[in-house]
């Protein structure tokens, strides 16, 4: 199998500390995530809004169960976002010695950078657990539940040479759009009816929170953040 350079890695390991920064490190892009793994679950069919399909998920993740064991085995955690994007830095992570110093700080800072990387890890891994677990539920096999899981949450492994090229030059986050935008195509074509809800629901609730606030649109637009502003992905 191939074998990065130390150039390679270096790269990529610049790139994931940017990709940690701008993603887990970030409140606002963590909670967006939950937010969109559960819209996409939606999508996928799975009903989330039923009380029962979350916990039983949740609890299976949690407990680290035979539903979990099971999943885990068959690979479903190795192709998470977090997994291919945000583990630049996990080859210089080794066996500290004892006797320098300066290693040893670096070992622990690089540990201590990745716990947010580790959350937003846990968070996806959490969420495909409940979409494989309904997968169960509903007959699947557990071959058959992880590949519902990765399509609807996506296998960041299984990208093309020009995505991995354009993520690794000047659009690190190539992979999110080149594996969400045909998904929500196929859903828009083969399911409209949950795209309007979905439209539906958020501009009920943006109402809502105007009025509660005393706001008009016009306001509201003033006080979104940056990102929304330029409405980055």
């Amino acid at each position: 199998s191939y074998i990065p350079s130390d150039i390679e890695r270096v790269i990529t390991s610049v790139s994931s500390v940017w990709k940690t920064l701008k993603v887990p490190f970030s409140p606002s892009a963590t909670s967006r995530n939950l937010i969109t793994n559960l819209i996409m679950a939606y999508f996928g069919d799975v009903p989330i809004y039923k009380p029962n399909v979350l916990y039983k998920g949740i609890k299976a993740f949690v407990s680290q169960d035979d539903t979990y064991k099971a999943l885990r085995d068959h690979g479903l955690y190795k192709h998470t976002y977090s997994q291919e994007e945000l583990q630049g830095l996990a080859f210089m992570v080794s066996e500290k010695d004892p006797e320098n110093v300066l290693e040893n700080i670096l070992q622990n800072a690089i540990r201590i950078f990745n716990k947010p990387s580790e959350f937003y890890g846990f968070i996806e891994d959490m969420s495909k657990t409940i979409i494989a677990k309904n997968a169960l539920d509903k007959g699947a096999s557990t071959i058959q539940a992880v590949k519902a899981a990765d399509k609807i949450l996506f296998d960041y492994s299984s990208i093309s040479k020009a995505v991995e090229m354009g993520r690794k030059g000047p659009f690190p986050f190539l992979t999110w759009s080149a594996k969400i935008l045909p998904r929500l195509v196929e859903y828009s074509i083969k399911k409209p009816e949950k795209f309007i809800l979905i439209a539906l629901a958020l501009a009920i609730a943006s109402e809502v929170a105007r009025r509660k606030l005393g706001i008009s649109k016009e306001d509201e637009e003033k006080l979104k953040p940056d990102y929304l502003k330029k409405k980055e992905v």
